[in-house]
């Protein structure tokens, strides 16, 4: 079983935004229970930013949630305007492959 996350969030500058989330992704990254951490752009609308999580279990996203390097995150996302966040969480106990 792992757990899924998605976070989306709409920015009123992205001035800034590459190197915050790219400190954020280098420290998750690291963090026990990571299985994957990216974010990403959407096509056509810079501004919208996607964070894709893959982590263990609860335990390892409840530790990320007050982690250092999350809690400065979040400190420091009101500089990037951000106007909405949607954040969704999904438990997955199997996958396969399509393609």
């Amino acid at each position: 079983r792992t757990v899924l996350v998605l976070a989306i969030y709409a920015l009123g500058t992205v001035a800034g935004a590459v190197e915050l989330v790219g400190e954020l992704v280098a420290a998750t990254r690291a963090e026990p229970g990571n299985i994957a951490y990216s974010f990403s752009s959407t096509l056509g609308d810079p501004g919208r930013l996607v964070i894709s999580e893959q982590w263990e279990d609860q335990a390892a996203i409840d530790a990320h949630n007050v982690s250092p390097h999350f809690l400065g995150f979040m400190g420091q996302a009101g500089e990037l305007g951000v106007t909405e966040v949607a954040i969704h969480q999904y438990e997955v106990t199997g996958h396969k492959q399509l393609m």
